[in-house]
């Protein structure tokens, strides 16, 4: 009989390349499918069930990416609850208890290293949970599952969405006095990180979550521009780009300022204190609230809310076309 192991490694490797896939969600796809195969912390019965997931995803033929984000947030759910998911039944007060309890979990955005998630990252593993109780030949409405918690939906409404008004878009001079708070900080070497990694959103037009991806090596100084690799996320492509703006800073911190500067694979804005200090990304809430302080102790007339890290995007996208510097495609391939 066939291993759990062997049978996802088997759908791995079955996976075909797509050519016109830009965002490349065959390999994330197979990429997760490796992972669970060969995850430490999941059960041979988790496994299990992993695999037979992804055979009921198949029949339903919703396409590499809707598949990586099942087979993603699954994963996750499995690694954090250790419950056998190979049968549950509506009427079983326990099973009842078990999910209510993650959905509570994903409500609450427990599995989240980087804050609160949005409406639709929750919609996106409540979608898991309608899969697993489909899967299980159990409706995925909580108006006839006992199982599923009251306000249960795998839909995120987007009525209510605030716009980015451009008046609360950070203007250069913004970011110019914002990252010199930045580099106020008494702690050794976190201002220059700050401000570099300030500067860096704004430049590259990045995703917060993509700039703590980055690593030392994927920053190239050696050249007349600084160019740094950017692993897409959340749907935008993997991508190259020159830091016309931000160049001369990244290589300071790179150079000087970084505590562990020729170790490739650390990250390039990583903690300074810790177990993880010069290996580990900085936290992302902790970013968030020194971005803020800066901000308002700055008094600039942009509007860091939300997730303040997001607004340097538009910014990029805003400012590089009305000063001409980038066309239309150049801004969208930064995107």
């Amino acid at each position: 009989m066939t291993k759990p192991e062997e049978k996802l490694q088997e759908f791995a490797d079955q996976i075909t390349q797509d050519k016109e896939d830009i965002h490349r969600y065959d390999r994330r796809l197979q990429r997760q499918l490796e992972m669970l195969a060969s995850h430490e912390e999941l059960s041979e019965s988790q496994k299990d069930f992993a695999v037979q997931i992804y055979e009921y995803l198949q029949t339903r033929s919703s396409g590499n990416k809707r598949d990586y984000k099942y087979m993603l947030n699954l994963k996750k759910i499995l690694v954090y609850n250790d419950f056998d998911f190979q049968s549950l039944e509506q009427e079983n007060e326990e099973h009842q208890d078990i999910i209510r309890s993650i959905c509570s979990d994903i409500e609450q955005s427990a599995y989240s290293n980087s804050g609160n998630w949005k409406a639709s990252t929750k919609a996106d593993y409540y979608a898991v949970i309608k899969r697993i109780m489909e899967h299980h030949n159990l409706p995925g409405k909580q108006s006839v599952n006992k199982l599923l918690p009251a306000g249960f939906s795998a839909y995120a409404s987007r009525k209510n969405k605030s716009k980015t008004q451009p008046e609360d878009i950070p203007s250069p001079s913004d970011v110019k006095k914002i990252c010199r708070r930045l580099q106020t900080s008494n702690t050794e070497g976190v201002g220059l990180r700050n401000s570099a990694l300030c500067l860096f959103l704004f430049d590259s037009g990045c995703r917060i979550g993509e700039a703590l991806d980055v690593s030392v090596g994927d920053v190239d100084t050696t050249g007349r521009n600084v160019t740094v690799d950017i692993t897409g996320n959340k749907g935008s492509r993997d991508r190259t780009v020159e830091l016309p703006q931000a160049g001369e800073i990244i290589k300071r911190w790179k150079h000087h300022g970084h505590p562990m500067p020729k170790q490739d694979d650390h990250a390039l804005f990583p903690a300074l204190a810790g177990e993880t200090k010069g290996k580990q990304s900085v936290s992302y809430n902790s970013i968030i609230k020194q971005f803020k302080k800066a901000n308002e102790s700055a008094e600039t007339d942009c509007k860091l809310k939300g997730e303040p890290n997001h607004i340097f995007r538009k910014a990029m996208e805003t400012w590089y076309d009305n000063w001409n510097w980038l066309s239309s495609t150049q801004i969208d391939t930064r995107l």
